[in-house]
């Protein structure tokens, strides 16, 4: 089922370095990011480029992500980044109103 194989708790994410720091996580390849290159993820050549973006509540804390990755090395440009800022801000509006 591809919705289960999508889901990942959390202390096996990539995410919850996302939402832990509170800012944005940009890599372009995981292999040479020191805190990712030995995470699962990575390890099982599921994701080696990561963009993520935390979904914070009205209080201002993280509580979830909206990321993208990808199986290779991506340069993600700042339209990539601008474009996954403005869909994080539309979930939050949705969910926070």
């Amino acid at each position: 089922d591809l919705a289960v194989s999508r889901q990942f708790p959390i202390d096996q994410s990539i995410c919850q370095y996302t939402i832990d720091g509170g800012e944005p996580l940009i890599v372009e390849d995981a292999y040479l990011h020191e805190t990712l290159k030995d995470h699962p993820a990575v390890l099982g050549k599921l994701a080696r480029s990561y963009m993520g973006i935390p979904l914070k509540d009205n209080a201002g804390l993280s509580v979830g992500t909206l990321c993208v990755w990808d199986e290779k090395p991506r340069k993600w440009t700042i339209g990539h980044q601008q474009i996954l800022q403005d869909l994080a801000w539309i979930v939050r509006e949705r969910i926070f109103g």
